[in-house]
């Protein structure tokens, strides 16, 4: 019976650890992209004070 139950158990486990890593992954590909967004929208900004 343990055996069989296990297999199970890890299986979900895996599953729910591979959902949050997913999770965790996209917000921070999201913050990422504002930060860089940020960068973006400022730099060109400095570029035109500077020339």
């Amino acid at each position: 019976m343990d055996k069989i139950i296990l297999p199970g158990l890890s299986a979900v486990s895996d599953g729910l650890f591979h959902l949050w890593n997913v999770r965790s992954y996209t917000a921070f590909r999201f913050r990422l992209k504002r930060t860089t967004k940020k960068e973006k929208s400022s730099k060109p900004r400095k570029s035109t004070s500077l020339a």
